[in-house]
Parts: C-alpha cells; sequence; structure tokens
C-alpha cells in the first residue's frame, strides 16, 4: 500500500513539473507609441495685407510654432504639456510627428521681417527667447530649426498679453486647440491674425 501512494506521489510531481514546463508566460511588454506625421500649414490673415513671398524671393519672416499636448479625452480644465517647438524662416513642407491618443495646441507667432528686426547674432529674440528649463529664461534667443525639436523646453510663453511688449514689430499670432491627429499626411492649419501694437505722440509748439 506504501508502494502504491509512494507511486502515485512521484507520478503527481511528474505531471506538475510537465504542466509548468509546458506553459510560457508572456512577459508585459509596454505598447509601443504610434507616430503620425502631420504637415502644418499656416493662413495668415491677408484681410490685414500682408502678402507672403514667393519662394524666389528672400524671406526675412520668422515663424515660431509651440506645441502642446494632454491625454484624451481632454477636460475643460486640461494641462497642456510642452511636446515641440521650433523657429522656422519658411513654411513649406513643414511636418511634426504627434502620438495617437492625445490632443494637441498650437500655437504659432510670425514676426515680418523678423531676421533682420530681432536678429542677435545667430540667435532671434524678442517673443523666441528660449527656455533653459522649464519655466525659466536666461534672455537668450532661439536659434533657426530645420525641424521640431520635441521635449519639454519651449520658447516664451505668448498670448495676446505677451505680444503687447514688442512695440512697432508687424506680428501674427495664431492658436489651433484640441487638434487629433488622424491618418499620416494629415493636415493641421493654423489661422494667424495681426496683433501689432504701436504708439505716436504729438507735441504742439
Amino acid at each position: 500500500m506504501k508502494r502504491f501512494f509512494l507511486l502515485l506521489a512521484v507520478v503527481g510531481m511528474l505531471f506538475t513539473a510537465c504542466s509548468e514546463a509546458g506553459t510560457t508566460e508572456q512577459p508585459n511588454t509596454p505598447t509601443e507609441p504610434e507616430y503620425v506625421t502631420v504637415s502644418l500649414g499656416l493662413n495668415v490673415g491677408l484681410d490685414y495685407g500682408y502678402q507672403p513671398l514667393s519662394r524666389a524671393e528672400e524671406n526675412n519672416d520668422l515663424y515660431g510654432i509651440q506645441v502642446y499636448s494632454t491625454p484624451i479625452p481632454a477636460t475643460e480644465n486640461a494641462e497642456w504639456t510642452k511636446y515641440a517647438y521650433g523657429l522656422f524662416d519658411t513654411t513649406d513642407n513643414l511636418t511634426v510627428k504627434l502620438i495617437r491618443g492625445y490632443e494637441y495646441k498650437f500655437e504659432t507667432i510670425m514676426v515680418k521681417d523678423g531676421k533682420e528686426k530681432l536678429a542677435n547674432g545667430n540667435l532671434y529674440n524678442g517673443p523666441f527667447i528660449h527656455e533653459m528649463s522649464p519655466n525659466s529664461y536666461d534672455g537668450s534667443g532661439t536659434s533657426l530649426s530645420m525641424s521640431f525639436i520635441y521635449g519639454q523646453l519651449g520658447m516664451r510663453k505668448w498670448g495676446d498679453d505677451g505680444l503687447n511688449r514688442y512695440l512697432n514689430v508687424e506680428l501674427y499670432y495664431g492658436e489651433l486647440v484640441g487638434y487629433i491627429p488622424g491618418d499620416n499626411d494629415s493636415k493641421a492649419t493654423i489661422e494667424l491674425k495681426r496683433t501689432s501694437f504701436g504708439a505716436k505722440f504729438f507735441c504742439k509748439g
């Protein structure tokens, strides 16, 4: 009888070992983010009299673009995180890689003749002051970008309140909020409106 129970115990252990050997655990591998390449278009308000230069002419305008992201679905008080930025002197073939599962906000400012009026060596100042750390500026300008720079740094936070310090500079500003990327080669168009400020003083003799 003891031999019988001993034999059952050995068979049970062998069965358990074979079952465990035949089981392959799948590791918890993180899901890779899915990127979508989106083309950007800037639509400058022509009712303000600005005519973009043709490609044959030298373009001295500057285009600063700051991209923010927030997870879908975005709430009314969503926190927008800096995602990418760039300072460009042309908008030809301008693209940005976005991650699915997020909504995006684009802030754009264009300075007419900015390459002449805001130059500081190879950098550009004015509204294009660069962050050295999040929300910290050292006063240095931003260099021209060949493509978007990704990360949580960027340029000075603009908005209407931040633009009125640049007197006698022709500025165009626009936002696109709540953009959700579709397929590759989708397009995001940002409407720009003129927001320039100036002052004249007359003295009576």
